[in-house]
């Protein structure tokens, strides 16, 4: 709960045992209700105050955020990598004449445009001990003129090796470096370490190309720029902080009641009338229902004991036992406390109900790498910390601290904050530390609460007849209730079967919406409550009679229907109805028959025609009607029935294929096209002007037989364009495989020529002759004809 937090107690401070075991009559507690006084804290974020700080000072954390996201209070520390610079310029040098080059800028310069100038002697005193980041070579010179065909190079020699940094040639003008910022060049490719800078010479060359040299180098000072990673300290704060509002579970008691033996009442509280120890004994108390006591939390100035008695019933006490201050006191209904004052005053005497107790789950993650044993968590409840915890290691931690003696006992706001300390002296290495906590929560609310329940007007039960709407019952403008208005009234339904009706509330009524076609009786429970829970409830039965219904087509019939005359036409006829299993079908013509077994209807007109055939389904006592328009026309019906082969089918002929096509309907067909085809390669398209009811009509496809392919299938497909409309689209493609005479290319075999003239006395006269017969055959013979079945 968050905000504002509503507690209701009820402790009782009666001065006579007689007050305090009166019952209230007929009142009674209604309901019970405990609650975490602090709950679920960690959103919005706008309600608790969030603020960081540097060191001891007032500027804000550079390293440390707080912030409240995703229902967690996250304090995150983030150190990143500690660098310093340092500057080593040379002490020495080792060529003639060129001191000036040493040391850090001062203008005094050493000049050359030959001799090389050589520095070392880089001291790095102090840093050794420091990791490299990166160096760069730093030189303040300047070559007062252009460079035109001469060069000035810098290069950096270490244990015998040397390598060029830099080499100035062809420039426009001169160069000029003797201010900040000066030339520099990174060379942390080399990977020198603090030894090699301590080793290193920096070498400065003026290299003339003979004749008269184009300038002069005047070198000031050279060094190295190191950047290293540095050791470091410090300390950021930050805190979360959020006020809460409420009726606290704590009672002040009234130090002015129960009895008084040698006590004085005083500015301080109850003091010694005497010199001998004051006694004060408190009026009874009555724990609250359904609640325990707490713990005593006492104000005094000086030395003091107590003692408490208990009872069960307000009557049988127990003998006194010492009790200590902040233990939580006995589980009874009754107690009295008993104060003694050896010395001092006493300012003030409480009592938390239910123990509240701060619960804290919180949690150590990512690193504790340089962080200092000064690091902690605190946590404080109204200005006094409850809680300190140094951050030593990773993992999670929960707590749970009673926290009565520090809540007000009045509707007072109580703070409570979070505050981390984060100290670190680290080497310099990036480190990352977060503390969230994630959860927080103070237990011991709770709430009483006295209520009737409401009445309404009996509901009778209710008659319906199927294929009915329903019905609307006005419900909460008949009920009442102790505490409000009936407009306050929640009204609630339940039901025992869902098949029949549906119940629900609409507004303050009750709304019975029938189900379609669904009969029977189902128990309906209305309920009535208040906004404490209370309720009124009462069950009623729902009765719908049932109703004859009509037969229905589950699916819808075509309006139109065409039939071919001499034809079977089968049309899908599902019905069905809800109450009667069994049903009738009758048609308007003869020739329309149902067929139950198969839920069709057979059309099988005898005259062509147009017929507006009505369709009647029954159940004996209802009836539907459909009418479907039925078209019956005369078609044709045409079909190959046989395809010859005129010639001989041996490669390389010329043969005709003759398709015979029959039309086996009742109507004339008009501009039929066959198509003819050998292995997917078409012969011809073929138009027939017309074939007659009954008749047979020849087309005709030239073809030359192929010479690779010993068998070939011919294709026959007729009215490859649904051009004419047929009783049977499906037998309109012929097909058959060929077997082709394959007759051998190779030319005749060569003979030896002493026979073939031995022979030719012998045979020549003979052969001419038959080839005569045969030829004279072929020419005026008929063709052959081959029929394919």
């Amino acid at each position: 709960m968050k905000g504002y937090i509503s507690v209701v107690l009820a402790i009782l401070m009666m001065t006579t045992s007689s007050m305090l075991i009166a019952t209230a009559g007929a009142r009674s507690i209604h309901n019970v209700e405990n609650f975490d006084l602090v709950n679920d804290t960690f959103s919005p974020q706008q309600e608790w105050s969030l603020s960081t700080k540097k060191g001891f000072s007032d500027d804000v954390a550079e390293y440390t955020s707080v912030m409240v996201t995703d229902g967690h209070l996250t304090f995150d520390h983030n150190r990143s990598l500690n660098t310093q610079s340092s500057i080593i310029w040379s002490t020495t040098n080792s060529t003639i004449g060129h001191g000036s080059a040493t040391g850090s800028p001062d203008n005094y310069v050493a000049v050359s445009s030959g001799p090389e100038i050589i520095v070392g002697g880089f001291q790095y005193t102090g840093m050794e001990s420091y990791p490299i980041l990166s160096i760069a070579l730093v030189m303040t010179f300047n070559i007062p003129n252009p460079l035109y065909s001469d060069s000035v190079r810098a290069s950096i020699e270490v244990d015998g090796m040397n390598h060029l940094v830099k080499e100035f040639s062809h420039t426009q003008s001169g160069l000029f470096y003797m201010t900040s910022p000066y030339w520099s060049k990174d060379v942390s490719s080399q990977n020198y370490t603090w030894q090699d800078l301590g080793n290193a010479n920096v070498k400065v060359d003026y290299a003339s190309e003979g004749g008269t040299d184009d300038s002069e180098v005047r070198l000031d000072a050279v060094g190295f720029n190191v950047v290293y990673r540095a050791p470091w300290f410090g300390i950021e704060t930050a805190v979360a902080e959020q006020t809460f509002n409420g009726d606290w579970p704590v009672l002040e008691l009234n130090t002015l009641a129960g009895t008084h033996s040698a006590i004085s009442m005083t500015p301080c509280g109850l003091e010694n009338s005497s010199a001998s120890p004051g006694v004060w004994t408190s009026a009874v108390l009555s724990r609250p229902y359904g609640q325990s006591w707490g713990r005593l939390h006492v104000t005094a100035d000086g030395n003091t004991s107590w003692k408490v008695t208990t009872s069960d019933d307000g009557e049988n006490w127990s003998s006194s036992t010492t009790h200590l201050v902040g233990q939580v006191l006995p589980v009874s209904e009754f107690l009295q406390l008993q104060g003694t004052i050896f010395s001092g005053c006493i300012s003030s005497v409480r009592i938390d109900i239910n123990d509240p107790t701060l619960n804290i789950d919180w949690q150590i993650a990512q690193s504790l790498d340089g962080l200092a044993n000064m690091s902690w968590l605190e946590v404080k409840v109204s200005g006094v910390e409850v809680y300190h915890q140094n951050l030593t290691a990773l993992g999670t931690y929960s707590l749970e601290i009673p926290v009565g003696g520090y809540l007000p006992s009045d509707d007072s706001s109580v703070d409570i904050s979070v505050a981390i300390v984060f100290s670190w002296a680290s080497d310099g290495q990036p480190a990352t530390t977060v503390v969230q906590v994630d959860s927080m929560s103070v237990s011991g609310g709770y709430a009483l609460e006295w209520d009737e329940d409401p009445e309404c007007m009996a509901i009778g039960d209710l008659e319906l007849l199927e294929d009915g709407v329903g019905r609307l019952l006005a419900i909460l403008n008949t009920c009442s209730d102790d505490r409000g208005n009936n407009t306050d009234l929640q009204l609630s339904v339940g039901q025992d079967r869902y098949d029949i009706v549906t119940v629900d509330v609409v507004g303050d009524q009750i709304r019975v919406s029938q189900k379609d076609e669904q009969s029977g009786d189902t128990i309906v429970t209305a309920t009535v409550t208040d906004a404490a829970g209370n309720y009124w409830k009462q069950n009623f039965t729902v009765i719908v009679g049932s109703v004859n219904d009509a037969p229905y087509l589950v699916e819808s019939l075509p309006a139109t229907v065409i039939v071919s005359l001499g034809q079977v036409y089968l049309l899908p006829l599902s019905i069905a109805d809800v109450d009667s299993p069994t049903l009738s079908v009758d048609a308007s013509y003869s020739w329309a028959s149902w067929n139950p077994q198969e839920g069709r209807l057979e059309l099988n007109p005898t005259v062509a025609g147009e017929y507006d055939l009505q369709i009647a389904i029954s159940d004996g006592e209802l009836s539907v009607v459909r009418n479907v328009n039925v078209e019956v026309m005369a078609t044709a019906d045409l079909v190959v029935d046989e395809v010859t082969i005129i010639g001989n089918l041996s490669s390389g002929s010329e043969v005709e294929v003759q398709v015979h096509i029959r039309n086996d309907g009742q109507s004339n067909a008009y501009f039929l096209t066959v198509k003819c085809e050998a292995d997917g390669n078409l012969l011809k398209v073929v138009t027939v002007p017309e074939i007659r009811s009954g008749m047979i009509q020849t087309a005709i496809c030239p073809w030359v037989v192929p010479m690779d392919d010993d068998t070939v299938m011919l294709t026959i497909e007729l009215d490859g364009g649904d051009d004419i409309f047929e009783s049977n689209e499906d037998n309109n493609a012929f097909s058959r495989v060929l077997s082709i005479e394959v007759v051998s290319t190779e030319p005749p075999t060569q003979v030896d020529s002493a026979f073939a003239v031995g022979q030719a006395g012998v045979w020549g006269g003979t052969i001419l002759a038959l080839l005569l017969l045969v030829g004279l055959f072929w020419m005026f013979g008929p063709a052959p004809v081959r029929k394919i079945e």
